[in-house]
């Protein structure tokens, strides 16, 4: 179910690097090679989360993090309760 987490983030990503110019070429190179470096950085680089995240010099989404953190705990808490019939 991870791509359902992700596609339309990264969807939403290539409609605006359209909006901003970019080729499809530009972005099919691109997309790819951006998620594979965040994949690698944070799994691959030994830095904590933490860590990682301080390397980031611009957090125009800041601000909309708790909220989107939120929903995700919610509505994946609730499907996780839902599947393994759990109360916690």
């Amino acid at each position: 179910m991870g791509p359902t987490y992700f596609w339309p983030q990264w969807q939403k990503l290539q409609v605006l690097g359209k909006q901003f110019g970019l080729s499809d070429d530009e972005l099919a190179a691109g997309m790819p090679a951006m998620l594979q470096g965040a994949v690698d950085l944070m799994y691959h680089s030994g830095l904590s989360p933490e860590q990682v995240m301080d390397l980031i010099p611009i957090y125009p989404m800041k601000q909309d993090e708790p909220d989107i953190l939120g929903r995700m705990d919610q509505s994946l808490t609730a499907l996780h309760r839902k599947l393994t019939g759990t109360t916690k």
